[in-house]
């Protein structure tokens, strides 16, 4: 299954997530993956890996692709996608360049507290 797809203003980029194991080589891990497609290289790549390829240990979700520049921001909640990532729960924001290393991943700010007006 394949769902929550995002295209870039010019259309040439689409990505979305996908629980498929037939899209890419070697995608064995059984979770739910953010894919990549390039409509003008006629290409689909995994952008949900750690640098050296390692595959996610937990879903990704949430993709959206810039316009032009193959920009994908999206939510993990896996561990295995950069070094010394720690945590217990919860996911943490990622962002793929189709020009530099798959991902650099950015830890969630804490929910916002409301504080009522005294």
């Amino acid at each position: 299954m394949s769902s929550d797809p995002s295209i870039s203003p010019d259309g040439r980029y689409v990505t979305f997530w996908s629980g498929s194991t037939n899209l890419v080589p070697d995608d064995t891990n059984g979770k739910r993956d953010i894919f990549l497609v390039d409509r003008q290289a006629n290409t689909i790549s995994r952008v949900s890996v750690a640098d050296d390829g390692t595959q996610g240990d937990g879903d990704s979700f949430s993709p959206s692709v810039s316009g032009g520049a193959g920009l994908v921001a999206f939510d993990s909640a896996a561990k295995t996608l950069v070094a010394d990532d720690h945590k217990s729960k919860g996911s943490d924001v990622f962002l793929h360049t189709e020009d530099a290393p798959p991902t650099a991943s950015s830890q969630a700010p804490p929910p916002a507290q409301s504080h009522p007006q005294s």
